[in-house]
């Protein structure tokens, strides 16, 4: 029997829907944003918690425990998984990684942006591992010698958008997320690769160009209300040393290679602490903003970035289709279809290619029926986008200024969709501490599950207005993200962002369809 959470009632996604009738009319008739920048507040310059900032960020130990730390819960991982009990909820392999990690990291990023891949286990171990040095500079790094340079055709994400389709497809498909055994092989892998890849290239090649986590929490992060970036532009344009890039005596350089000064974007920033520590200026700092400012304003993606946004929202909605009343009988359907004795991983992998293709291809008819209503529907001699720049005008250039709006889209589904987890699958952490490896205990039964599905940590009503909330908060930046880029980048405004807006529609549609589905849960 297969236990499923209730669906948001209809009163909630009616609201929604109205929400969206109305932000959708403001687009469309409201006149152009200003682009000037927002507001930032360097949380150094906080009354009474400046100084403490200050010191938790250009010190080494902070950082340097935090990810001692997150070793020793990723080491206690690997040896549960290994030699623990194969019932997930018992163990707390599957329990810390899946129901605990991956739902609470999308919530991390709103409030500290990349900061989880400062103290990321996988890293940590491969630069201890590669550097034979727990925070100090390497003798190789110290005397101007690193690895090889990343060759040119992989200066891109297209490897980690290969890996983020291989890893969701190993994690479903093959059900890593019910098995104690495969998760820890799966977080072996991710360290081997990110050991592998500091043995033999410069910086942290796999984290900026191959790790599909990372690069997930770089993109969500142009949403978060915090950013790394210099406190002083005038003392960073001075600056003939570049320590936050070079490194000095005892800090590494930067490993993602990036210039604080020149920073506009947090998508590569790994929040390693190197420029913190290093800058003799201490002016780099961590940074209060307003929410997608980035996204809104300062975001350039290219066409290997763009891809890996639109492919994140497929595999967004893909992973929570899955836990769908519906999946079943497609899945089997299209088995059946192929041949009734073909393996199901076959209709899987198809159904997985489907989903990520389908909101790139229509992504992109929007993006070409924007150049085209931009070229044959407005008047040239009145419009303001120049006539120059019309006609010279591609669907990838709309594609790749575009891009950002399915972040948050993505974004807030991907939060309402593990609240319902993180408040209905709460397993007892003072029993998991107390026996992680979940030795000599019997699974849940049948009644325990429904006892503890049905036992929220809040009221279900205030799970329902917490969803409702955020995707209407989701559509209504996305929204913001069109009249902002639409107007700074290509001077459009109102009725022509009006087939970006309609693609932006049909995604928050059918995030709210499924958000009124039962969903099974996950372990």
């Amino acid at each position: 029997m297969i236990m499923s959470h209730p669906g948001m009632t209809y009163l909630w996604a009616v609201l929604i829907l109205i929400f969206i009738a109305g932000i959708n009319l403001w687009v469309l008739v409201a006149p152009a944003p200003t682009s000037k920048q927002e507001w930032r507040l360097p949380l150094t310059r906080i009354p009474l918690l400046g100084g403490l900032f200050r010191y938790l960020t250009t010190k080494i130990w902070p950082l340097l425990t935090l990810r001692i730390i997150t070793v020793a819960v990723f080491s206690l991982i690997i040896l549960a998984g290994i030699f623990g009990t194969n019932i997930p909820s018992r163990n707390i392999a599957t329990v810390l990684t899946w129901n605990i990690w991956w739902t609470c990291i999308v919530f991390v990023v709103i409030f500290s942006g990349s900061s989880w891949c400062g103290i990321c286990p996988w890293d940590t171990v491969s630069n201890w591992i590669a550097r034979q040095r727990i925070w100090r500079r390497s003798k190789s790094e110290s005397q101007g010698r690193g690895g090889r340079q990343v060759p040119k055709a992989l200066r891109n994400v297209w490897m980690a958008f290969a890996l983020f389709l291989i890893f969701t497809w190993m994690e479903i498909g093959l059900g890593i997320t019910d098995d104690p055994f495969k998760t820890a092989l799966l977080s072996l892998l991710m360290t081997f690769l990110a050991v592998m890849s500091m043995m033999i290239f410069s910086g942290r090649a796999f984290c900026r160009h191959a790790c599909p986590i990372g690069r997930t929490i770089g993109f969500y992060s142009q949403l978060s209300a915090f950013e790394l970036r210099t406190g002083d532009t005038d003392v960073c344009k001075e600056c003939t040393t570049l320590e936050c890039y070079h490194g000095s005596e005892t800090i590494a350089p930067c490993p993602s290679k990036l210039v604080v000064g020149k920073m506009k974007e947090s998508t590569y920033c790994t929040s390693c602490g190197n420029c913190t520590q290093s800058c003799p200026k201490e002016v780099v700092s961590w940074r209060l903003r307003p929410l997608s400012s980035e996204a809104k304003l300062d975001a350039r993606p290219h066409l290997d970035e763009s891809f890996f946004i639109l492919g994140l929202l497929g595999v967004t909605i893909f992973h929570a289709f899955t836990m769908l009343g519906h999946w079943e009988p497609l899945l089997l359907g299209l088995r059946d279809f192929i041949s009734p004795n073909s393996p199901v991983l076959i209709s899987f992998t198809i159904l997985l290619m489907g989903f990520t293709t389908v909101p790139i291809l229509v992504y992109w008819c929007a993006s070409y029926l924007t150049r085209f209503v931009w070229q044959h529907f407005f008047d040239i001699s009145s419009d303001v986008i120049a006539t120059t720049q019309k006609w010279k005008l591609s669907t990838q250039d709309i594609f790749c200024s575009f891009a950002f709006v399915t972040l948050p889209l993505a974004f807030s589904y991907h939060l309402a969709h593990n609240l319902n987890h993180l408040m209905r699958e709460n397993s007892d952490l003072i029993a998991l501490a107390k026996n992680p490896f979940g030795w000599y205990i019997k699974p849940l039964t049948m009644a325990e599950r429904h006892e503890q599905m049905m036992n929220l940590i809040i009221p279900q009503d205030v799970v329902y207005i917490i969803q409702t909330v955020l995707m209407i908060a989701g559509f209504w930046i996305a929204a913001q993200v069109i009249r902002y880029r639409g107007y700074k980048i290509h001077q459009a405004e109102k009725l022509k962002l009006a087939p970006i807006l309609l693609f932006a529609d049909l995604v928050i549609l059918t995030n709210v369809w499924m958000m009124v589905q039962p969903m099974q849960m996950r372990m």
